[in-house]
């Protein structure tokens, strides 16, 4: 026989639903942004007017050859699927408290997810630094510059979100076998 649900329950389904809705709006965007980079990198003008990045150095003119609009576009688009694997595990989340399921294995499992995804964009600035290392290399006031691109907020978050899912998946089990002395 199910209880029933409070008054603070039922706000927390209520705005879980709304958010999840708004995260399928963001994972659907993200989708677009991902063709619109894939497309516009690979057809950019070598103008000096428009630019690509990689690990906070800026590529233009002349430097921006194919391998460079590759390598750009191949990390927009790690990064991007980065987000969309993010958007995922948050729809998934706010489903499962939108169901009334505040404490279970699947949310920690969801959180931790999030974590991973998080500290994964650092991954990509690795790869982002090793293919613009030729460019940086050959500059030596280009190192300030790719040192503060380094994204280490992302990192740092990740890092403090799987310590909570963590502490969660502690929680849930201590309240599990209390569940069961009871």
């Amino acid at each position: 026989m199910s209880q029933p649900e409070t008054p603070k329950l039922q706000e927390v389904k209520r705005v879980s639903r709304l958010l999840r809705g708004f995260f399928r709006f963001l994972f659907a965007m993200t989708i677009v942004s991902l063709l619109v980079v894939i497309a516009s990198t690979l057809m950019l003008p070598n103008d000096g007017a428009f630019f690509v990045e990689l690990a906070g150095i800026r590529f233009s003119g002349e430097t921006l050859t194919g391998s460079v609009r590759a390598l750009a576009t191949i990390a927009a688009s790690l990064g991007l699927g980065l987000s969309l694997k993010a958007f995922y595990h948050l729809i998934r989340l706010f489903g499962l408290y939108a169901a009334g399921q505040i404490f279970t294995s699947a949310n920690v499992r969801e959180l931790r997810q999030i974590g991973i995804t998080l500290m994964l964009y650092a991954l990509i600035w690795v790869f982002e630094f090793a293919s613009a290392l030729p460019a940086i290399t050959s500059s030596v006031d280009q190192w300030a510059q790719v040192v503060s691109s380094f994204p280490m907020l992302a990192l740092v978050c990740g890092a403090i979100v799987i310590l909570v899912s963590w502490i969660m998946d502690v929680g849930r089990e201590l309240r599990e076998d209390q569940d069961l002395v009871v």
